[in-house]
């Protein structure tokens, strides 16, 4: 009886050892990567395509929480009117798409991102942290970069997705990504 209860807690132990371990690796620790294990466990028997959606889908989810949240710091941040005007676009038509992509996931099993990337969130905090007289310049630039991205993604999905559904939803949000792209871009133009 006490080499059975020795075992047992042996294996706890080592479970415990091993559970530590894995968080101590910091990999968890980022929504994007737990979105992706999820989905890796999940679409496993699914073909190559379907999973390619779901990892689309993780890093859209992801970037817009991002955009959003960026967003939300020039509203805070910048004195500039037409940074706040474009801001408050930029929150409007992500959380839109936001609910549409989630939309897609939820009716697909796909497992999204409960916040945006490490990467992103340090992002942030450099904005947050960036001195008031260059924000506006800093944000524009950094929106720029994540609009580029994003259109740059999107496009490439669009073109090599077989589900109809998610083509449309991409092709519906592509031009409203160009939009914020061209603003962006006129607005840091007017700060030079």
């Amino acid at each position: 009886m006490k080499s059975k209860m020795n075992n047992v807690l042996k294996a706890f132990a080592l479970g415990l050892i091993l559970f530590a371990t894995a968080c101590g690796t910091g990999k968890k620790d980022d929504a994007v990567d737990q979105a992706e294990d999820i989905n890796e466990t999940r679409l496993e028997d699914a073909d190559k395509d379907v999973q390619k959606d779901a990892d689309f889908i993780v890093e859209a989810v992801a970037g817009s929480k991002a955009e959003i949240q960026m967003a939300q710091v020039a509203l805070d941040r910048s004195s500039n009117a037409e940074a706040k005007t474009l801001a408050n676009m930029i929150v409007q038509d992500h959380t839109a798409l936001l609910n549409n992509l989630t939309g897609y996931a939820n009716k697909n099993g796909i497992a999204v991102p409960t916040e945006e990337s490490a990467d992103a969130k340090d992002n942030i905090v450099k904005l947050r942290e960036a001195d008031a007289k260059d924000f506006d310049k800093k944000w524009c630039e950094m929106l720029q970069d994540k609009h580029e991205n994003s259109i740059d993604k999107f496009e490439k999905r669009a073109d090599k997705t077989e589900d109809m559904e998610l083509a449309n939803l991409i092709n519906n949000a592509v031009p409203i990504l160009k939009t914020h792209l061209s603003t962006l871009e006129a607005h840091e133009e007017k700060m030079k």
